[in-house]
């Protein structure tokens, strides 16, 4: 994560009129019954990752994972391919995405 946003510092000279948003990891086991002991686990690797966000005027961080955190079903949809498990923001879950950024964006 550091260096993402290292390379944020990098880059925005050359375009310093660009507003950058960043989102952080949500913790996709969150709400899924099957997958409860994974959870607590995951949270701790999510949020090490996510601490790499530091605060910096160049981007604006848009806290997916506390607002995941803050809904009390999963906002995941999880579908298995063979051994493979492969979770995303379901339908609801690209909503509230998209509204959380829309907000950040109109500040």
């Amino acid at each position: 994560m550091r260096a993402v946003c290292k390379n944020f510092s990098k880059n925005h000279p050359r375009n310093p009129d660009v507003k950058i948003y960043a989102d952080n990891i949500y913790n996709p086991a969150k709400g899924i019954d099957a997958f409860s002991q994974v959870y607590s686990v995951a949270d701790a690797y999510i949020n090490r990752m996510n601490r790499g966000f530091y605060p910096s005027d160049e981007y604006v961080l848009v806290d997916i994972k506390k607002c995941f955190d803050g809904e009390k079903e999963s906002m995941v949809n999880l579908s298995f391919k063979g051994r493979e498990i492969d979770p995303h923001p379901s339908e609801k879950g690209h909503k509230k995405i998209a509204q959380m950024v829309i907000k950040a964006m109109e500040r």
